[in-house]
């Protein structure tokens, strides 16, 4: 396949544990990579991947749909506009029921680990969210019994503005899929916001005093919209920087969560 000289990129869905090598060997084409999360299973990883792309000017992107649906950009443009004033604490969650067990997503030797498969959303997103990347204050995982990976999570960010986030993730729990975001005069609060499962309608609510104000979410496919930045990323240098360094910017954060967890 990446012999095929039509070929202009690749998209890897492979387990996490298979990323490096794999996008190793996309890059050695000559093709424009596209990594399904997490990037990797460690930065040192993803910086080898990084500098790779670097030397052949190529663009690495990694899959973080929510980011490029209109309900996050609302998010970000309404903190942008203080419209809640001041951030004061967020608080992210993301998870739902368990799976087949024999999922990739449970195999150590894979990469499996609720935090690069789950955490990664409600982590990253934060840091999205305030355009800018906290500090990791806490953490703490946890793998149920049976299990050989981590099945869930929490941590506390803290950022320089002086707000606050908690993210808290996890398989083996019921459905959610949300975030609440206080301000010190007003709250948003929007659910689904990672994932966008077809049959719930994404909303976004503006709360002050308990006075809840609905506000409509236009449709979008956050798949398409994050495609189209990944052509527009493969088609300009300036664009395939910034998402290599966004790259490495999320694979930093996560290692920096995994790290507090396990001391």
């Amino acid at each position: 396949m990446l012999a095929n000289a039509d070929l202009d990129a690749v998209f890897i869905a492979t387990p996490i544990g298979c990323h490096f090598s794999d996008g190793q060997k996309v890059l050695q084409a000559g093709r424009h990579l596209w990594s399904e999360k997490a990037f990797t299973a460690k930065i040192s990883e993803a910086n080898t991947i990084i500098s790779l792309a670097e030397e052949k000017d190529l663009a690495v992107c990694v899959s973080l749909p929510p980011a490029y649906h209109v309900l996050s950009r609302m998010i970000k443009d309404l903190l942008q506009s203080e419209e809640i004033g001041a951030v004061r604490d967020m608080t992210a969650q993301f998870g739902f029921p368990h799976v087949d067990p024999s999922h990739s997503k449970y195999d150590a030797a894979a990469g499996g680990s609720a935090l690069r498969d789950v955490g990664y959303y409600p982590v990253l997103m934060v840091a999205e969210w305030m355009d800018e990347f906290p500090r990791v204050i806490g953490a703490v995982v946890d793998t149920e019994t049976g299990y050989r990976v981590d099945t869930g999570g929490g941590c506390l960010l803290a950022f320089e503005s002086g707000a606050t986030a908690t993210a808290h993730w996890g398989y083996g729990r019921d459905y959610i899929n949300e975030v609440r975001i206080v301000g010190e005069s007003g709250t948003l609060i929007a659910r689904p916001v990672f994932s966008k499962p077809g049959h719930l309608t994404p909303s976004l609510t503006l709360r002050r005093q308990n006075q809840d104000t609905e506000i409509v979410v236009p449709a979008c496919d956050q798949f398409i919209e994050m495609l189209q930045s990944f052509t527009e990323a493969s088609q300009a240098s300036e664009i395939r920087n910034q998402q290599r360094n966004k790259a490495l910017e999320h694979q930093r954060l996560l290692e920096q969560v995994a790290d507090t967890a396990n001391g």
